[in-house]
């Protein structure tokens, strides 16, 4: 709380400076995304690092739909976040996973435009991909918004143990799939050596 509020504005006439880069908001959420991880091993991905997949993805729909749906030009970053969404839940859901934990797989992502945002979270069902807005969030301007920021802050919280959930979850699934690896690469290794006797 220390962190926002420092940055809001006391005197409710005064304007926030409409001017100020979206980079100076993002700074914002950045610093309260590394508070809550800093005890976790997550590293948060932004930047560079989301605009080279997210070019990547819209290639490989571009590929596979052509020209029919142009997806860098005019659809936005919303039609991004989705198909990156989508992309990500699709290599998770290629984990060899059991079937209670592949239900409850799903991303739960933000997207931020100045000091307001919404989380929202992309699930498989069956064979369709469905994405439902689940919180608006926002990053007071003025002192008199501190106390609405705690909703937002038990929606980060709620992002934070999803991701944590997701971790193990995977994590587990990950093992699984390398012991089963190993234990067949033995035992296709012995049915090798009797083959030769």
């Amino acid at each position: 709380m220390e962190i926002i509020a420092r940055n809001v504005i006391v005197d409710d006439t005064s304007k926030p400076n409409e001017n100020d880069p979206e980079l100076t908001c993002y700074r914002k959420v950045a610093s309260i995304l590394d508070i809550l991880l800093k005890d976790l091993n997550l590293t948060l991905l932004d930047g560079e690092t989301v605009c080279k997949a997210s070019k990547s993805i819209a290639k490989d729909h571009e590929n596979i739909y052509g020209n029919n749906i142009p997806l860098n030009r005019g659809f936005g970053r919303r039609i991004d976040l989705l198909l990156m969404n989508k992309a990500i839940l699709s290599k998770l859901l290629e984990i060899s996973l059991s079937e209670n934990d592949s239900r409850n797989v799903y991303t739960l992502s933000m997207d931020w435009v100045g000091p307001r945002g919404y989380m929202f979270a992309v699930k498989k069902i069956t064979n369709i991909y469905i994405a439902k807005l689940t919180n608006n969030l926002s990053i007071p301007e003025y002192l008199h918004q501190l106390p609405s920021f705690i909703a937002t802050l038990k929606n980060l919280y709620i992002w934070k143990n999803h991701h944590t959930k997701l971790q193990d979850t995977i994590l587990t699934g990950v093992i699984a799939k390398e012991d089963d690896d190993f234990f067949l690469s033995i035992a296709s290794v012995e049915l090798s050596l009797h083959e030769l006797d």
